[in-house]
């Protein structure tokens, strides 16, 4: 799987291609984010087109988030549709990942660290 990969300054954004991330996809894509985030130290992960999200979606967010943490970096989401917000405030990911409404938004919150 390619994934779509902006440069802003010195902010990558990728942007999911997908309308859902759960079990069918979450291997794919999982080994395009392992490539895209190994020298990746400021990420915004756009999942504006995802409308649905399970228990390996959010998995996978959660990895993303520790392989860019641990090498100090930081992940944030933008964009979230209203059904994925409602995941995350099921498992309060907000608590270790900034999450914004807009892609603007989340480039901007790299200003102010």
């Amino acid at each position: 799987m390619n994934l779509p990969v902006e440069s802003i300054k010195d902010i990558s954004v990728i942007t999911l291609p997908e309308d859902h991330l759960d079990a069918s996809n979450h291997e794919e894509l999982e080994t395009a984010m392992h490539q895209v985030l190994l020298d990746r130290s400021k990420v915004v992960l756009n999942v504006g087109k995802v409308e649905f999200i399970d228990s390996s979606g959010l998995g996978l967010l959660l990895l993303c988030f520790r392989t860019v943490d641990d090498r100090g970096g930081r992940l944030c989401i933008c964009e979230p549709s209203e059904s994925t917000r409602i995941a995350f405030d099921l498992i309060r990911i907000n608590r270790l990942l900034d999450i914004y409404d807009t892609q603007q938004a989340a480039i901007e919150s790299y200003d102010h660290i």
